[in-house]
């Protein structure tokens, strides 16, 4: 697998990071401005790896899984999109919430406030801000799940997740309720910790990349229902109850 790998420690460390992103946009001019950035957010030790994502993100995460992540001692598992910066003390921010919210099998550093930010987590389906200590996490609540572009799991959560079910094509709509459902189902809480956001970074999309994008969203959008029924994470009954009403009120079929 191809890598590029940083260790930082900055601070007497209690706890480690094993750091992925999966991505094909290595080439793009966006690109290493925000990896630089990324790696300067890690005051922990950080073993950071940039995949290759030309297969799609399950594939690389699932390669990741196999060849760094079962062979790491790390003590959290991060999942970071590309176009996703940590905003500093983000590190020591989610490990004192794992140790004050041991319930947490995975967490979310929070988006923000902006109604933008507020869609991406789908806010409206999230506890009030809780706080025990120096952390606050806003919790999912039963049938939400996070969004995927960044995810922190303890790791023998993200050991129990497993790897994903492959669609055939780069592009699904699914996997992070997917792995939000697997955390769940062997009896972990879903999160945003609240207190260390991170700023989403715009990348100059290609046409002939949003193209594929488009169609791949779409033919994703066709089964990902199935995808979860066939693979033991069906919609909670609360989603189907709510699926159903919005049809019957003429909403569509949204996820």
């Amino acid at each position: 697998m191809e890598a590029s790998r940083a260790w930082f420690c900055a601070v007497k460390p209690d706890a480690s990071f094993l750091v992925v992103i999966p991505t094909i946009r290595q080439d793009w001019r966006e690109f290493e401005p925000t990896m630089a950035r990324i790696r300067a957010s890690f005051t922990l030790p950080t073993d950071l790896h940039i995949l290759d994502g030309s297969s799609g993100k399950p594939a690389a995460l699932n390669r990741a899984h196999e060849e760094l992540l079962l062979p790491s001692q790390a003590t959290y598992y991060v999942t970071l999109d590309d176009d996703i910066v940590p905003l500093p003390g983000w590190q020591e921010g989610m490990h004192a919430a794992m140790l004050e919210f041991p319930e947490l099998g995975a967490a979310s550093l929070y988006y923000g406030e902006s109604d933008e930010h507020q869609r991406l987590m789908g806010a409206e389906r999230l506890s009030a801000p809780e706080t025990r200590g120096q952390s606050t996490v806003r919790f999912c609540r039963p049938g939400h799940h996070l969004a995927g572009g960044n995810i922190t799991f303890r790791r023998e959560m993200a050991l129990k997740v497993g790897p994903m079910p492959l669609q055939g094509h780069r592009y699904v709509l699914w996997e992070d309720a997917w792995r939000g459902r697997r955390v769940v189902a062997a009896g972990g809480k879903l999160g945003y910790v609240l207190g260390h956001g991170v700023e989403m970074v715009e990348f100059v999309e290609p046409e002939e990349y949003r193209k594929e994008k488009i169609e791949g969203i779409a033919l994703s959008r066709q089964n990902q229902r199935e995808m979860l029924d066939s693979t033991g994470v069906k919609d909670p009954l609360l989603i189907r109850i709510r699926r159903r009403v919005a049809k019957l009120r003429g909403r569509g079929d949204g996820f």
